[in-house]
């Protein structure tokens, strides 16, 4: 679900709220996703988001933008995988270190809050803000078609190309 009021132009960080936030009246997380996209295509989006990991890394490390965060897959032997959205994020011995942002709607083995490590090539996205341009966040694109026309064009417009 995209909730509408957490939308503004000025603002290409709140495109991230509406991914990581869960509203306290569902019940599962507005962030887990279960069907109606193309999954090869967020297969396609996870690998290429891996692939630019470095462009990440050099803002990260520049600290020329804010609201780094990267999504890691969180693997629950009972319940299956979940992904979620890392922020606070540092990189430390080829791991990004981060506090999960979202509450779980799968797993049971981590909460909002927790600290989770994530190697590099394990991600299944990236994203930061510079210029009030959101970079990366390849899997959400791939959620644009689920989206209501307007919203999914006005995020359209917050999101700087996909870097080559």
């Amino acid at each position: 679900m995209f909730v509408r009021q957490l939308f503004c132009p000025a603002t290409a960080v709140l495109f991230l709220a509406v991914i990581m936030s869960g509203c306290e009246y569902h019940r599962e997380p507005d962030t887990l996703i279960k069907e109606g996209y193309d999954e090869a295509e967020m297969e396609k989006a996870m690998a290429d988001a891996r692939k630019g990991a470095h462009h990440f890394i050099a803002a990260l490390q520049a600290g020329d933008a804010t609201n780094y965060a990267v999504k890691a897959p969180i693997r629950d032997k009972a319940n299956g995988v979940e992904h979620f959205w890392l922020i606070k994020i540092t990189l430390t011995n080829g791991r990004f270190v981060g506090e999960i942002n979202n509450k779980p709607g799968i797993v049971k083995n981590v909460k909002l809050g927790d600290r989770y490590s994530v190697a590099i090539d394990e991600i299944s996205d990236w994203m930061f803000v510079r210029n009030d341009l959101m970079h990366g966040n390849y899997t959400s694109r791939v959620l644009f078609p689920l989206m209501d026309p307007d919203e999914a064009q006005l995020m359209k417009s917050q999101m700087a190309a996909l870097p080559e």
